[in-house]
């Protein structure tokens, strides 16, 4: 309701809710890969892509930025569905690289869109985590680090390792329990008689 020189308007409004759609992803997009990967001559690793558009399209993925003596191949023309993801096998061969570690791209390309992850690879014994050998890490770190970075996705390490505590717990308990029962009062270990 209006009031405006001494006249008074009423008048209907209407709206219109439109909700937003929520920010899009890149169209395409790396989903799935190991930040760091040892190698050992050659060496493969899962990666994954996903087709985030409403379109089917043709991709291929590659490593970019290899020191040189590394060499590894690109995968292609993989057809991706929409909103289709594909879990591709690459490899890296180190040649006659030095031990050390290195860095690289994982590349996924269309004719259209390009998504990049760095990522490392460690050519040797040397790890990235404390800059020794493996030979030199001990076995503790070793048997954490393996327990947290189980392949490369972090969830499953923390289940794994929240399965090995329990299980710990477990054989504590029961190795405890058995004990209990077999305790017997002093006089009887020591064989005196009352």
């Amino acid at each position: 309701m209006i009031n405006a020189d001494s006249e008074t308007f009423t008048e209907t409004l209407e709206f219109e809710v439109i909700e937003e759609k929520p920010e899009r992803k890149e169209d395409l997009e790396i989903v799935s890969f190991p930040t760091q990967v040892r190698i050992d001559g050659e060496t493969a690793f899962i990666v994954s892509v996903r087709n985030n558009s409403e379109e089917e399209f043709e991709a291929s993925v590659r490593i970019v930025g290899l020191p040189q003596g590394a060499s590894s191949e690109s995968i292609e023309n993989i057809s991706l569905e929409p909103n289709e993801t594909a879990a591709l096998q690459l490899s890296i061969n180190a040649g006659n690289l030095a031990d050390g570690i290195y860095s690289a791209q994982i590349e996924a390309k269309t004719s259209e869109f390009a998504a990049t992850e760095d990522f490392e690879f460690v050519v040797g014994g040397e790890t990235a985590e404390t800059g020794k050998s493996q030979e030199e890490e001990e076995p503790e770190d070793q048997f954490l680090a393996g327990l947290v970075s189980a392949g490369s996705n972090v969830l499953l390490g923390l289940v794994t390792l929240a399965i090995v505590i329990s299980l710990i717990l477990l054989l504590g308990k029961a190795i405890g329990g058995y004990q209990k029962n077999e305790v017997k009062p002093k006089e009887a270990w020591m064989g005196v008689k009352k």
